[in-house]
Protein backbone atom coordinates (compact mmCIF):
# COMPACT_ATOMS: atom_id res chain seq x y z
CA UNK A 1 0.00 0.00 0.00
CA UNK A 2 1.09 3.58 -0.60
CA UNK A 3 0.59 6.36 1.95
CA UNK A 4 -2.82 7.54 0.76
CA UNK A 5 -4.13 3.97 0.74
CA UNK A 6 -2.86 3.47 4.30
CA UNK A 7 -4.65 6.63 5.38
CA UNK A 8 -7.95 5.68 3.76
CA UNK A 9 -7.75 2.17 5.19
CA UNK A 10 -7.40 3.70 8.66
CA UNK A 11 -10.97 5.00 8.38
CA UNK A 12 -12.14 1.50 9.23
CA UNK A 13 -10.21 1.55 12.52
CA UNK A 14 -12.64 4.12 13.91
CA UNK A 15 -15.46 2.63 16.00
CA UNK A 16 -18.69 2.52 13.98
CA UNK A 17 -21.14 5.33 14.55
CA UNK A 18 -24.28 3.94 16.27
CA UNK A 19 -26.76 2.72 13.67
CA UNK A 20 -29.69 4.33 15.48
CA UNK A 21 -27.97 7.74 15.31
CA UNK A 22 -27.32 7.27 11.59
CA UNK A 23 -30.99 6.43 11.12
CA UNK A 24 -32.07 9.39 13.26
CA UNK A 25 -30.00 11.81 11.16
CA UNK A 26 -31.52 10.39 7.99
CA UNK A 27 -34.98 10.96 9.44
CA UNK A 28 -34.09 14.53 10.40
CA UNK A 29 -33.09 15.09 6.76
CA UNK A 30 -36.50 13.76 5.65
CA UNK A 31 -39.18 16.51 5.67
CA UNK A 32 -41.87 13.85 6.06
CA UNK A 33 -40.60 12.69 9.47
CA UNK A 34 -41.31 14.20 12.88
CA UNK A 35 -39.37 14.65 16.10
CA UNK A 36 -41.32 11.75 17.57
CA UNK A 37 -40.21 9.50 14.68
CA UNK A 38 -36.59 10.30 15.53
CA UNK A 39 -37.05 9.60 19.24
CA UNK A 40 -38.88 6.36 18.45
CA UNK A 41 -35.78 5.12 16.61
CA UNK A 42 -33.24 6.18 19.25
CA UNK A 43 -35.13 4.78 22.24
CA UNK A 44 -34.46 1.20 21.14
CA UNK A 45 -30.76 1.63 21.92
CA UNK A 46 -30.72 0.88 25.64
CA UNK A 47 -27.20 2.20 26.21
CA UNK A 48 -27.90 5.59 24.63
CA UNK A 49 -31.28 5.87 26.35
CA UNK A 50 -29.84 5.06 29.79
CA UNK A 51 -27.00 7.55 29.35
CA UNK A 52 -29.32 10.35 28.22
CA UNK A 53 -31.80 9.73 31.04
CA UNK A 54 -28.99 9.86 33.62
CA UNK A 55 -27.94 13.22 32.20
CA UNK A 56 -31.49 14.59 31.99
CA UNK A 57 -32.09 13.63 35.63
CA UNK A 58 -28.84 15.20 36.82
CA UNK A 59 -28.59 18.45 38.77
CA UNK A 60 -27.60 20.20 35.52
CA UNK A 61 -31.22 20.34 34.35
CA UNK A 62 -32.86 20.61 37.77
CA UNK A 63 -36.11 19.08 36.52
CA UNK A 64 -38.90 18.91 39.09
CA UNK A 65 -39.68 15.28 38.39
CA UNK A 66 -37.77 12.25 37.23
CA UNK A 67 -37.70 11.59 33.48
CA UNK A 68 -38.24 7.90 32.71
CA UNK A 69 -38.16 7.78 28.90
CA UNK A 70 -36.88 9.62 25.85
CA UNK A 71 -40.48 10.56 25.05
CA UNK A 72 -40.74 12.30 28.42
CA UNK A 73 -37.37 13.96 27.83
CA UNK A 74 -38.64 15.21 24.47
CA UNK A 75 -41.59 16.89 26.22
CA UNK A 76 -39.56 18.24 29.14
CA UNK A 77 -36.49 19.70 27.41
CA UNK A 78 -37.42 19.81 23.72
CA UNK A 79 -36.21 18.03 20.59
CA UNK A 80 -33.07 20.01 19.71
CA UNK A 81 -31.57 19.98 23.24
CA UNK A 82 -32.33 16.26 23.52
CA UNK A 83 -30.63 15.46 20.24
CA UNK A 84 -27.68 17.70 21.08
CA UNK A 85 -27.15 15.79 24.34
CA UNK A 86 -27.26 12.45 22.50
CA UNK A 87 -24.86 13.53 19.76
CA UNK A 88 -22.41 15.25 22.11
CA UNK A 89 -22.20 12.31 24.48
CA UNK A 90 -21.98 9.70 21.72
CA UNK A 91 -19.18 11.60 19.99
CA UNK A 92 -16.91 11.11 23.02
CA UNK A 93 -16.08 7.61 21.78
CA UNK A 94 -14.47 9.06 18.63
CA UNK A 95 -12.64 11.95 20.26
CA UNK A 96 -11.48 10.11 23.37
CA UNK A 97 -7.81 9.59 22.59
CA UNK A 98 -5.07 12.25 22.34
CA UNK A 99 -4.42 13.76 18.90
CA UNK A 100 -0.63 13.82 19.01
CA UNK A 101 -0.11 14.97 15.43
CA UNK A 102 -2.04 18.14 16.26
CA UNK A 103 -0.60 18.52 19.78
CA UNK A 104 -4.02 17.98 21.37
CA UNK A 105 -4.32 16.22 24.73
CA UNK A 106 -7.00 13.76 25.78
CA UNK A 107 -10.45 15.34 25.35
CA UNK A 108 -9.23 18.60 23.79
CA UNK A 109 -10.57 17.90 20.31
CA UNK A 110 -13.90 16.76 21.76
CA UNK A 111 -14.27 19.97 23.79
CA UNK A 112 -13.37 22.04 20.73
CA UNK A 113 -15.91 20.15 18.62
CA UNK A 114 -18.72 20.54 21.16
CA UNK A 115 -17.91 24.26 21.46
CA UNK A 116 -18.16 24.62 17.67
CA UNK A 117 -21.47 22.75 17.65
CA UNK A 118 -22.92 25.01 20.36
CA UNK A 119 -21.60 28.06 18.53
CA UNK A 120 -23.38 26.91 15.35
CA UNK A 121 -26.65 27.10 17.29
CA UNK A 122 -25.84 30.59 18.62
CA UNK A 123 -24.98 31.84 15.13
CA UNK A 124 -28.24 30.45 13.72
CA UNK A 125 -30.20 32.18 16.50
CA UNK A 126 -28.41 35.50 15.93
CA UNK A 127 -29.20 35.29 12.21
CA UNK A 128 -32.83 34.38 12.97
CA UNK A 129 -32.42 31.10 11.13
CA UNK A 130 -33.84 27.72 12.06
CA UNK A 131 -31.65 25.87 14.56
CA UNK A 132 -31.05 22.62 12.72
CA UNK A 133 -29.72 19.38 14.24
CA UNK A 134 -27.85 18.78 10.96
CA UNK A 135 -25.85 21.99 11.47
CA UNK A 136 -25.07 20.96 15.04
CA UNK A 137 -23.94 17.51 13.88
CA UNK A 138 -21.77 18.89 11.08
CA UNK A 139 -20.05 21.29 13.48
CA UNK A 140 -19.59 18.52 16.03
CA UNK A 141 -17.91 16.24 13.49
CA UNK A 142 -16.09 18.81 11.36
CA UNK A 143 -12.65 17.70 12.64
CA UNK A 144 -13.31 13.95 12.81
CA UNK A 145 -10.70 13.46 10.07
CA UNK A 146 -8.01 14.56 12.53
CA UNK A 147 -8.59 11.45 14.61
CA UNK A 148 -7.49 9.29 11.67
CA UNK A 149 -4.88 11.62 10.19
CA UNK A 150 -3.16 12.44 13.48
CA UNK A 151 -0.73 9.49 13.43
CA UNK A 152 0.30 10.26 9.86
CA UNK A 153 0.71 13.98 10.61
CA UNK A 154 2.91 13.05 13.57
CA UNK A 155 5.18 10.95 11.32
CA UNK A 156 5.52 13.74 8.72
CA UNK A 157 5.30 16.73 11.05
CA UNK A 158 8.68 18.22 10.14
CA UNK A 159 7.85 18.24 6.42
CA UNK A 160 4.45 19.78 7.12
CA UNK A 161 5.91 22.45 9.40
CA UNK A 162 8.55 23.32 6.83
CA UNK A 163 5.85 24.11 4.27
CA UNK A 164 3.95 26.27 6.75
CA UNK A 165 7.05 28.17 7.83
CA UNK A 166 9.07 28.51 4.64
CA UNK A 167 6.34 28.62 2.00
CA UNK A 168 3.49 30.10 4.07
CA UNK A 169 1.19 27.14 3.43
CA UNK A 170 -1.76 26.85 5.79
CA UNK A 171 -1.60 23.68 7.90
CA UNK A 172 -4.41 22.07 5.90
CA UNK A 173 -2.64 22.92 2.62
CA UNK A 174 0.56 21.38 3.97
CA UNK A 175 -1.32 18.23 4.99
CA UNK A 176 -2.62 17.87 1.47
CA UNK A 177 0.78 18.52 -0.10
CA UNK A 178 2.69 16.05 2.09
CA UNK A 179 0.10 13.34 2.76
CA UNK A 180 -2.02 13.59 -0.39
CA UNK A 181 -5.16 14.34 1.62
CA UNK A 182 -6.19 16.76 4.36
CA UNK A 183 -8.26 16.18 7.48
CA UNK A 184 -11.33 17.92 6.01
CA UNK A 185 -11.46 15.68 2.92
CA UNK A 186 -10.83 12.66 5.12
CA UNK A 187 -13.66 13.74 7.42
CA UNK A 188 -15.94 13.94 4.39
CA UNK A 189 -15.02 10.39 3.46
CA UNK A 190 -15.62 9.17 7.01
CA UNK A 191 -19.10 10.70 7.16
CA UNK A 192 -19.84 9.24 3.72
CA UNK A 193 -18.81 5.83 5.03
CA UNK A 194 -21.23 6.35 7.91
CA UNK A 195 -23.98 7.16 5.37
CA UNK A 196 -24.72 10.57 6.84
CA UNK A 197 -26.93 13.04 4.95
CA UNK A 198 -25.13 14.81 2.10
CA UNK A 199 -25.44 18.22 3.76
CA UNK A 200 -23.38 16.97 6.73
CA UNK A 201 -20.80 15.28 4.50
CA UNK A 202 -20.45 18.46 2.46
CA UNK A 203 -20.11 20.72 5.52
CA UNK A 204 -17.39 18.50 7.00
CA UNK A 205 -15.51 18.13 3.71
CA UNK A 206 -15.49 21.85 2.86
CA UNK A 207 -15.22 23.46 6.29
CA UNK A 208 -11.85 24.97 5.32
CA UNK A 209 -13.09 25.97 1.86
CA UNK A 210 -16.82 26.80 2.14
CA UNK A 211 -16.81 28.48 -1.28
CA UNK A 212 -16.27 25.03 -2.81
CA UNK A 213 -19.38 23.58 -1.21
CA UNK A 214 -21.78 22.25 -3.89
CA UNK A 215 -24.46 24.84 -4.60
CA UNK A 216 -27.33 22.46 -3.87
CA UNK A 217 -26.29 22.28 -0.18
CA UNK A 218 -26.42 25.06 2.39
Amino acid sequence: MNLIEDILQSIFELPPFPIVIQRALQLIDDPRSSAQNVVDVIQYDQSITADVLRFCNSAYFGLRRTVHSLREALVMIGFNPLLEIILSRESIRFYGSPCKGYDLDHGELWRHSVACALLSRIIAQRLNREVSPTHFTAALLHDIGKMVLSEFVKDYLEEIKELTQRKQFSFVEAEREVLGIDHAELGGRITEEWEFPKVIVSAVRYHHAPSLTPENHE
